[in-house]
């Protein structure tokens, strides 16, 4: 996400509401010129501690890629759980910077 600042100390949430592949297809080349925060079925929102609910039982939920645990979902921020040198002004590698790497 571009508003992403990993010193700020709060979490950041998107959630890409969608039915079927081809709707997650239009999130991905959404979400590749950065435009998905803007997407009417997109929340994005940012905090210290995040509950995800819902009162439908059919929804999987992801986190950094990886299938995540059921709803309810509960996060909440650890501060300086972990040290990380990164040089100063440094800012998160967008999806195009991950993707351009991966391609070598």
């Amino acid at each position: 996400m571009h508003h992403a600042n990993f010193g700020d100390g709060r979490l950041d949430v998107c959630i890409y509401k969608c039915g079927t592949r081809l709707h997650l297809l239009k999130h991905s080349a959404m979400t590749v010129l950065k435009q998905h925060a803007y997407s009417g079925d997109v929340i994005y929102r940012q905090g210290k501690s995040i509950s995800v609910t819902s009162d439908s039982t059919d929804i999987k939920t992801e986190i950094d890629g990886d299938p995540g645990p059921p709803l309810p979902v509960h996060i909440k921020v650890i501060p300086q759980a972990v040290k990380v040198m990164v040089p100063e002004g440094a800012k998160p590698a967008g999806i195009r910077t991950r993707f351009i790497r991966a391609l070598g």
